[in-house]
């Protein structure tokens, strides 16, 4: 209901204007958005991304989240908004996907499909897909934080094995990296909500929670602003949640006393990992 008309998806499989990538073109309310699902070339053999339904639904999801941060006339341009949209789209990969059987400590690739021989070799594409950690609660297998998209304090984590596609130097800054500690976060937010409610149910929950936090979010957000529209939508939808909710951020340095800087930069980023005082449990 309600926004401007005439801007159906045009949606193009095999597009055949570009190779191994697929994008998502989101222009204001009432312009056409599109969708391009490139052929991958990278791989042995050739890979449509079109059948790679993680990669169909990370594109739409940028559509979703281009229209919702900051209203339907604004779109994402900032660094960390752009980084961040990059995260809400994997984590709709995720949750689009999930069944009465998923494990929310489990573990979850995206682009598993598109991913295998990558590099001409690797067969681990279910597990580590396109990024460098595969999304997991486990900081074991993901042990990423708040501090890791700051250039000044990142992380390598040496002890824990990355995607070996990945060389050592991490450019902690680009859009996808941003987008990997942001979905990692908001999994922890998932798995809370599944271990709570039930998998199906709990995850529809985190979807809805997220979602609704795009809505509460200012333009072109940083990290902090976007979790406190996550909690704003709690809040006001199920209040009952909030304690669940909090651990998640606190558990990867988003807690209360979080900061971070404008949204053109990641550099200066404040890890904290306490809750407010009202949902400290003994």
């Amino acid at each position: 209901m309600g926004g401007l008309g005439n801007d159906p998806v045009n949606a193009e499989a095999l597009d055949g204007s570009g190779t191994n990538n697929a994008n998502f073109s989101t222009p204001v309310d009432g312009g056409r958005g599109r969708m391009q699902m490139y052929v991958w070339t990278s791989m042995a053999p050739d890979r449509d991304s079109t059948f790679d339904t993680t990669v169909l639904f990370h594109e739409y999801g940028h559509g979703v989240s281009n229209r919702l941060v900051g209203g339907p006339s604004v779109t994402m341009s900032a660094l960390t908004a752009r980084g961040m949209g990059e995260g809400w789209s994997d984590f709709y990969g995720m949750t689009l996907l999930t069944d009465a059987a998923e494990n929310p400590h489990g573990n979850w690739p995206a682009a598993g499909y598109l991913t295998q021989l990558r590099s001409g070799w690797l067969t681990e594409n279910y597990y580590y897909g396109l990024r460098r950690y595969s999304y997991s609660t486990d900081m074991l297998k993901n042990p990423l934080t708040f501090k890791d998209i700051d250039p000044t304090q990142i992380d390598l984590h040496p002890t824990v094995p990355r995607n070996p596609t990945y060389g050592s130097a991490q450019d902690d800054t680009q859009v996808h990296y941003q987008g990997t500690v942001w979905c990692t976060i908001l999994n922890e937010l998932r798995a809370n909500m599944m271990i709570k409610h039930g998998a199906l149910a709990g995850n529809e929950r985190a979807m809805f929670l997220v979602t609704e936090g795009m809505k509460y979010s200012p333009a072109n957000p940083n990290f902090v602003q976007s979790r406190d529209g996550i909690l704003q939508a709690t809040l006001v939808n199920h209040a009952e949640d909030m304690g669940e909710v909090w651990t998640a951020f606190a558990k990867r340095g988003m807690g209360d006393g979080a900061t971070a800087p404008d949204s053109s930069t990641t550099t200066g980023i404040l890890e904290q990992y306490d809750v407010p005082d009202s949902l400290e449990i003994n």
